[in-house]
């Protein structure tokens, strides 16, 4: 058996769902709510231990304009991102060929390098991002998870859903995989949590028959330092590629990561997010222009 340092295995956001407190559970009879204004008096939220599990991707399709005018499929992404969340992103659009439909998100963030990841790939698409919580027909609308629902999601298949943008999040490592699309409609009502980055370290254990398997482990407080240093570096020069402002990730680092911040509309226009008019790719480099208020 052979072993390996994993020197950065991961750069995680691992953020709570929107409401505060321990879970995402809500009052018996009432439908849990994943997204709650953060109280006038605190500018952060306590995160909670409690994630969904890892993201997945599949088509829904609902009533005339369920995803907007003229809009009646899109691209539902639920969950936590993971490694290899890119990828089966990736996967689902050569099944869908030439079709760009738009990808809603429903997340509460994870790996960071997922996020990258997922952003460069709907620049590299041309594709028109959003938040929302999609549920499949046959679903629960008052459960936030559902195991059922949940098999259901992950079948493979083209399903009849509904979009909630009423009770949806996307936090962390989401944030930075929405900077990279090519449109970002952000309708009222939509939050858009941060905080700063944490590091986690493994081992990487591969036995004689290829089998590997990855352990967590401890490292220095200085490699540590290092290791959030230059993640912080990787995400400024990702915002930089796509057109945001690096005071999205400036202000994400005052947010200490147990704790989560919602971004005021003033922030997103500030940064670059809120953005109407669509990117364009000119001779293999991206170039964008504000909308204009009327």
């Amino acid at each position: 058996m052979t072993l390996r340092l994993l020197v950065l295995l991961a750069m995680l956001g691992l953020p709570a769902a929107a409401s505060a407190g321990p879970s995402m559970a809500s009052a018996p009879g009432k439908p849990d709510s994943t997204q709650t204004k953060p109280a006038e008096t605190k500018p952060t939220q306590t995160k909670s231990a409690s994630l969904p599990p890892p993201v997945v991707f599949f088509l829904a399709k609902g009533e005339p304009n369920a995803c907007g005018p003229g809009c009646q499929e899109w691209i539902a992404a639920d969950g936590t991102f993971d490694p290899g969340a890119d990828g089966r992103l990736r996967a689902l659009l050569k099944k869908l060929g030439g079709r760009k439909p738009p990808i809603f998100f429903h997340s509460p963030g994870g790996s960071i390098t997922a996020g990258l990841g997922i952003g460069r790939l709907m620049r590299e698409r041309g594709l028109t991002a959003g938040v929302g919580w999609t549920v499949p027909q046959g679903c629960d609308p008052r459960q936030a998870r559902e195991e059922a629902c949940d098999k259901l999601k992950r079948s493979g298949r083209d399903l009849v859903a509904q979009l909630d943008t009423t009770r949806t999040m996307c936090n962390s490592s989401c944030v930075y995989a929405m900077a990279g699309a090519a449109v970002r409609n952000i309708g009222a009502g939509i939050q858009l949590g941060i905080h700063s980055s944490s590091i986690s370290f493994s081992l990487k254990r591969t036995d004689e028959s290829g089998h590997v398997t990855r352990v967590p482990t401890k490292a220095s407080p200085a490699a540590v330092h290092m290791a959030l240093q230059a993640g912080y570096v990787r995400i400024a020069a990702y915002l930089r590629e796509m057109g945001i402002s690096p005071g999205l990730v400036a202000a994400a680092r005052e947010i200490e990561n147990d704790r989560l911040r919602f971004l005021s509309r003033g922030e997103l226009a500030a940064f670059g997010i809120d953005r109407a008019i669509p990117w364009k790719v000119r001779g293999g480099s991206s170039t964008s222009r504000r909308a204009e208020a009327p």
